[in-house]
């Protein structure tokens, strides 16, 4: 017995060893491969494999509402589960796959709701002023694990599939999500404790957690195989997550999947032999000119340049925007009269290009090693300038130039769902920090006079979305709009001093909004659906915004016992090492199994699952 099974063992924690169950093929094993299923444009992702392989379930927003559908993948058939005015969501199958448990909010914040299939009657198993959410049943189906509590001190549950015997197994803190081992008394759970997404066991009997994974990755909604030898998990380390997969209890995670998606939340199928997942879609579908006093839609850029954020130079002639090519973006010049493009030598992947006030320079945020930065390219020499060190994650956003040319302000994230705004000197190269709270801030965009920065945050509590403005030199916030949960983007201002942005309607799709000098608020749908990214000319006649092809697609990995499959692979067994004591920062006591040598009013919160 090697000494992290020793370690684990007395801390009260079962290893990979005592709970492998056996489980049998009664036919060959299928070659491996990956299946896109179905595509949905109104999904919202969060699916989950039934046991038998042959259905799934997931959310989709196809009535002003999020509801609990059921598709078949044989058929192709879809069925409606839920349906009310309020949102259903993060549905599990119970082992049997007579029933389900999911989310909703009936009440007005998020509980947990069971649901027999038979008779489709929801059953409210938990009624709190705190948001419940992210329900998973236990492997013989008498137990749930759930996530509760206050934002930033939550914790993880169990109870009686009947909503009765409610105990906490965490400590409060930054708690994610969590599913049962196959043996059902331990809990694979993410959280954020430490900074980054990590992955832990815990022991639901008492005892010390385990901490699977660690680094400078974001390791989010783990599932264990039925066999008990793998862990599949989403993980991102900057931009959209992957699938992975690493052996238990220790070892080298692998990537399943690479694509341009974002590939979230798996789950197997009782043999072990499939696994689901589904992939946020959005892909650039055209750049787009709004004339606001002829209401005219002029494009600029097509579906065949994978197109991204965009930005007018100060004349109005020309734009720079990003264009996705292979696996990564590029910048390119085009002149709006004459369709000529040039590329702009940026010398690294590049995104959300910003031009100067003087149109002498463009400022866009650069991708060197696995992190984003703040640059700026001089357009007469090409010299290509970077402000920013390397060290902050989620910098790949909305970037602004205050109107004398001189400052930029941009956001980064400090902490999981945290993220404050910084300014930089780009003639002295200072930075100064322009937030600093537990709140999510970001888009921010300079006003007018340059006197103020508004931007999108989450600062009026319970994960609400609002705009704000920050007096730079008094340091004092305004409300400008909200805060309430529909979700809004990229803030800008025209030169009037008008706010523009994109809103998600309940039809949920996202357009471009207006709110005038006199306060009305106005979508601008005849400008098209899924557009984002707007930004004004300098005479504010003309809104410049990307139209995307939005989509939620569902993956299957299937035959994963069978040739050809990644898991079956020599090097992919597990590389165990000691176990080693931990003091840091949690509440509660760990034990660490670390990789092998190459480790690489009452509603709490809004419900947009393409953000969860």
């Amino acid at each position: 017995m090697n000494r992290l099974t020793i370690a684990a063992a007395a801390a009260g924690i079962v290893t990979v060893s005592a709970f492998a169950i056996a489980y049998h093929r009664t036919a060959p094993a299928s070659e491996f491969r990956l299946r896109k299923i179905v595509v949905d444009a109104q999904g919202g992702g969060d699916s989950a494999i039934s046991p038998d392989g042959a259905r799934f379930l997931t959310t989709l927003r196809r009535s002003g509402s999020w509801d609990v559908w059921m598709f078949d993948i044989s058929s192709g058939r879809w069925t409606q589960l839920t349906n009310g005015p309020e949102d259903e969501f993060e549905a599990r199958w119970s082992p049997d796959a007579r029933s389900i448990v999911y989310t909703a909010t009936k009440r007005g914040n998020k509980d947990v709701f069971a649901m027999r299939l038979a008779d489709r009657r929801p059953i409210a198993l938990t009624d709190d002023p705190e948001d419940d959410e992210y329900p998973v049943y236990s492997p013989d189906g008498r137990t749930i694990v759930f996530t509760g509590g206050p934002w930033m001190r939550r914790r993880y549950f169990v109870m009686n599939a009947d909503g009765t015997n409610r105990r906490a197994v965490s400590e409060p803190g930054k708690a994610g999500a969590c599913s049962f081992t196959p043996s059902g008394d331990s809990l694979l759970c993410h959280n954020y404790d430490s900074g980054t997404g990590n992955v832990y066991l815990y022991p639901i009997g008492g005892g010390d957690r385990l901490r699977l994974t660690q680094g400078a990755f974001w390791d989010y909604k783990p599932s264990a195989s039925p066999n008990g030898r793998w862990i599949a998990m989403s993980r991102s380390e900057e931009g959209p997550s992957a699938i992975w997969v690493m052996p238990y209890p220790a070892g080298r995670a692998f990537p399943l999947t690479d694509s341009d998606g974002d590939d979230r939340w798996p789950t197997w199928s009782a043999d072990g032999d499939k696994l689901l997942f589904h992939r946020l879609a959005d892909r650039g579908q055209a750049i787009q000119s709004y004339d606001r006093e002829t209401g005219k839609v002029t494009q600029l850029a097509g579906a065949d340049e994978k197109p991204g954020p965009a930005s007018f130079d100060p004349t109005g002639t020309k734009i720079v925007y990003a264009s996705r090519c292979g696996q990564g973006e590029r910048l390119r010049v085009r002149n709006v009269t004459t369709g000529a493009v040039a590329n702009l030598e940026t010398r690294a992947e590049a995104s959300f290009p910003r031009w100067s006030p003087d149109g002498r320079r463009i400022a866009f945020t650069i991708k060197r090693g696995l992190r984003w930065d703040v640059a700026t390219i001089e357009l007469s020499a090409g010299d290509v300038r970077v402000w920013t060190n390397g060290e902050a994650r989620g910098i790949r956003d909305a970037l602004s130039w205050s109107p004398d040319g001189r400052y930029l302000v941009y956001h980064a994230s400090t902490q999981p769902f945290e993220a404050d705004l910084y300014m930089v000197d780009t003639v002295s190269g200072g930075t100064r920090n322009l937030t600093r709270d537990h709140h999510f801030s970001q888009a921010p965009a300079f006003t007018k006079d340059g006197s103020g920065v508004t931007f999108m945050s989450t600062r009026g509590g319970n994960w609400t979305w609002g705009f704000y403005h920050l007096n730079l030199a008094s340091n004092e916030y305004k409300l400008l709009l909200g805060p309430d949960y529909t979700e809004k983007n990229y803030p800008s201002l025209t030169g009037d001093g008008e706010l523009i942005w994109s809103e998600f309607d309940t039809d949920g799709r996202e357009y471009l909004t207006v709110r005038n000098a006199d306060g009305r608020k106005r979508l601008l749908k005849e400008a098209g659906s899924f557009a984002r990214w707007p930004s004004a000319s300098a005479d504010g006649k003309k809104i410049l915004y990307t139209t995307i092809d939005h989509s939620v697609e569902y993956w299957i990995a299937e035959g994963l016992n069978g040739p050809g499959s990644p898991l079956l692979f020599k090097d992919r067994q597990a590389t165990v090492v000691p176990t080693r004591a931990r003091a840091d920062d949690t509440q509660t006591s760990e034990r660490v199994a670390e990789e092998g040598p190459n480790r690489s009013q009452r509603r709490a919160s809004p419900v947009q699952l393409h953000h969860r």
